[in-house]
């Protein structure tokens, strides 16, 4: 896409939000691929100095309905404390608009740095993002009809095959039937018993308490003040309705820090599972201030983690880097860990 079609698209936009005359300060492309298209530009109006962040995006999930829903969203995670920049109103009175085949909607400008411009290294930001979750899911929006990426069962969008984690589950499997001839047939068991697991906890599954989350806490997206602690979150394009038991743990469970090879090496280490273990419990605990899971969130936490941790995408793709790089090396480490993490009957005591 020749940035020049999205000036214009921009410029045309401008006029919606009372901008006839800017300055573009700063434009950042986050597309992935020409089917989804994300532009931020930050216009900064010459008389009165006053700066839009212009959304201009085109994918299969930004629609005018998810717009007025992020916009919500964002409204209530500031009533709740957590601030979040105002979605703006344009001169039709709504939250988007179609202009040249794009939708395109506009946000207050933050005049902060987000923890990955500050790089901040601040355990406390940690902490306190943590907090925020569980305060939002003590205190829930109305659900929405769309989901967040983390979702299980239901699919994210529906051209999707899957959700997610059965997505990595099958396509593991595939790998190793096409690449590993020897562990084929160990991939297809482990296959066998993830969809048989998944068929009869579903119903237990969907009767969790669910909420609505901003569905996206990287470094990008957490908002600083002037003295590098938390103020808020922003980009909303991935919030929806979650089941409050993922939603959590999946943001409390990336424990496997540091290089590539370091990791791997750790993998067959039995020790290394309890350094994770106490760091989820540790974070989970944050959480739990504010937000308190009841009895059948603890009984289904067990099989709820036997299903879903092993193909979490984060642990899909570090399997996959190293088979692709190292063929068998690392096949039986790997094929061990995720069969260990699918039998485990002690992570109970992860959640406070």
């Amino acid at each position: 896409m020749e940035i020049d079609k999205i000036n214009i698209t921009a410029d045309r936009a401008s006029t919606h939000y009372n901008i006839e005359s800017y300055n573009i300060l700063k434009v950042h492309n986050s597309s992935h691929g020409d089917d989804d298209l994300r532009y931020t530009y930050i216009l900064q109006n010459v008389a009165t100095g006053y700066k839009i962040a212009l959304k201009i995006t085109k994918n299969c999930f930004t629609t005018p309905e998810r717009v007025a829903g992020w916009a919500q969203l964002a409204e209530h995670y500031n009533n709740l404390g957590i601030y979040a920049p105002h979605f703006l109103k344009n001169t039709t009175n709504t939250y988007s608009l179609n202009v040249d085949e794009f939708i395109v909607y506009a946000e207050e400008c933050y005049e902060g740095k987000t923890e990955e411009d500050a790089e901040s290294k601040d355990e406390s930001v940690r902490t306190d993002v943590l907090k925020s979750l569980g305060l939002v899911a003590a205190n829930p929006a109305p659900l929405v009809p769309w989901h967040t990426m983390w979702c299980l069962y239901d699919k994210f969008d529906e051209n999707d095959l899957y959700d997610e984690n059965l997505m990595c589950a099958t396509d593991f499997t595939k790998y190793a039937e096409k690449n590993l001839p020897a562990y084929e047939e160990r991939a297809r068991k482990i296959l066998s018993k993830y969809q048989a697991m998944r068929t009869t906890f579903e119903a237990k599954y969907r009767s969790l308490p669910r909420a609505v989350f901003q569905g996206d806490l990287n470094s990008t997206n957490i908002l600083l003040t002037n003295e590098r602690k938390f103020k808020g979150l922003c980009d909303f394009n991935l919030s929806g309705t979650e089941t409050i038991l993922n939603n959590l743990f999946c943001e409390c469970c990336e424990c496997w820090n540091g290089e590539e090879e370091e990791k791997i090496t750790r993998l067959s280490d039995v020790s290394a599972q309890y350094e994770f273990d106490n760091k989820a419990a540790k974070e989970l605990a944050v959480v739990g201030e504010y937000y308190k899971f009841n009895d059948n969130e603890k009984s289904a936490f067990t099989t709820y983690y036997n299903i879903t941790y092993p193909f979490r995408w984060i642990n899909y793709g570090f399997y996959m880097y190293h088979l692709r790089e190292s063929g068998m090396k690392y096949a039986p480490d790997i094929f061990t860990w995720i069969e260990r993490q699918m039998n485990r009957t002690d992570v109970y005591q992860l959640l406070p």
